[in-house]
């Protein structure tokens, strides 16, 4: 790709700085919000609290996580979960109720926005409509309290003082364009800019305003000017649900690349299991403000440590169906019956004779012939997608909804009973009680 080569060629400027330790640690973060929103008339609101005591909201509760120095982090979950509450207290657009934030060697619970060295870009793009795409990128930079973040290696060094360099600046300033003296600051702004725009492939919409470009092009303006900052952690927050579904694949790919070249820690705020799935080294699912799991991709997946993480993560999601399990390794239903595998016999020893559910994903049913321990369904929805079928029905004789992927040649129709062998090493068994996982002895 053009812009793998060209972050590889001008990779001196956008380094994330040697020996800058930019891992992030969460320490029993905790944030909570007001119950009730003050309203216009705050003499009134004040009577209130005076007479009532208002209750406070919990939005985030026990959160400890360590993000190392370079990773690509996904924060995934529902909305409502938290996750995009966690990465506004990182930026310090929220503040903690209780808890530790560190990036690097630095607690930064105290520190101002400007001051965390983070960038974050957001859902809605937050482009200043007036200015140029040139001036977009520019305008972080340009607000950059100390000159020597913004500096770049160069060949040679201005001999001019600084206070000259402006006086001179302001003085051509209506001179004809080849004539005025550009500051140097301006000159190491626009070399950073000329090289992030050509990397994100947008050095030809320099001079448009934001109205003027597409839902893709704002994405990457607002992309470039994260990374034209140089900073500790880059923060995105669901980046990409503004773009249709192919520029989505597209600029997912062309995110990790860039993470994967710049080395900056990167955390990444999503509902969409998929992109989680395709974009981070790890991932921490969240759900009602808490962290049910952290861990690689294939480990969410294929080890779910309980049933929110098993139903969230997957697409289709898994399919539940409860059961009884009987000393030492059947499981039994009123429409099938089957033994487990090696190695589940001690995990389920404590369950004789009770309930748990069983989770099976819809990869993992194929379509069979009628037997005791396959599941019979009947078809209400088929989606043919070309490369494969989704099934959908409901588990004969009761209400419980079942989905498959199956090969798009096996001809199925709505109405259809079908009968679904499973495949068992691939089986899943939860504590209905606690939602949690019970694993089998490797």
């Amino acid at each position: 790709m053009a812009s793998l080569l060209l972050i590889q060629t001008y990779g001196w400027i956008l380094e994330a700085g040697e020996g800058v330790v930019a891992k992030v640690e969460f320490e029993n973060v905790y944030k909570s919000f007001p119950a009730r929103q003050s309203k216009k008339d705050k003499a009134a609101q004040a009577q209130l609290d005076n007479t009532k005591q208002s209750s406070r909201v919990s939005v985030l509760r026990r959160i400890n996580l360590s993000i190392e120095d370079g990773e690509f982090m996904v924060l995934v979950g529902p909305s409502g979960c938290g996750k995009s509450t966690l990465l506004r207290l990182i930026a310090g657009l929220e503040e903690l109720t209780g808890g530790n934030i560190r990036v690097g060697d630095r607690l930064i619970n105290q520190l101002p926005p400007k001051a965390r060295d983070i960038a974050m870009v957001f859902q809605s793009y937050a482009l200043y409509p007036h200015l140029t795409v040139y001036n977009n990128l520019a305008f972080g930079l340009r607000r950059m309290s100390s000159k020597q973040e913004v500096s770049v290696d160069r060949v040679e060094t201005s001999r001019l003082p600084q206070w000259a360099d402006r006086i001179l600046a302001a003085a051509t300033r209506s001179l004809p364009k080849p004539l005025r003296h550009k500051p140097e600051q301006e000159q190491e702004i626009e070399a950073r800019i000329q090289t992030v725009a050509e990397m994100l492939q947008i050095d030809h919409l320099l001079n448009r305003l934001p109205k003027e470009l597409s839902g893709g092009q704002k994405q990457r303006v607002a992309l470039g000017r994260a990374i034209a900052r140089n900073p500790q952690v880059f923060l995105m927050d669901e980046p990409l649900s503004n773009l249709d579904a192919k520029l989505r694949a597209e600029t997912r790919t062309q995110i990790v690349s860039l993470q994967r070249q710049l080395g900056t820690t990167t955390i990444y705020v999503t509902h969409d299991q998929v992109e989680a799935m395709t974009m981070g080294q790890r991932i921490a699912v969240m759900a009602e403000g808490e962290i049910q799991q952290v861990g690689a991709p294939l480990e969410l997946y294929n080890r779910p440590a309980n049933r929110f993480v098993a139903g969230f993560i997957g697409s289709p999601p898994m399919n539940f169906i409860p059961v009884v399990v009987q000393a030492p390794a059947l499981v039994l239903h009123e429409q099938f019956r089957f033994t487990l595998p090696d190695g589940w016999a001690g995990a389920v020893a404590s369950h004789d004779r009770g309930d748990l559910l069983l989770g099976i994903r819809p990869e993992h049913l194929q379509l069979s012939v009628a037997a005791t321990k396959n599941l019979p369904m009947r078809v209400e929805q088929v989606e043919a997608l070309g490369s494969e079928t989704f099934v959908v029905g409901k588990l004969l004789g009761t209400e419980v909804v079942l989905q498959a992927r199956v090969e798009a040649d096996k001809p199925v129709a709505v109405g259809d009973e079908v009968w679904l062998s499973m495949r068992l090493e691939k089986l899943h068994l939860f504590d209905p009680a606690t939602g949690l996982a019970i694993m089998p002895e490797d």
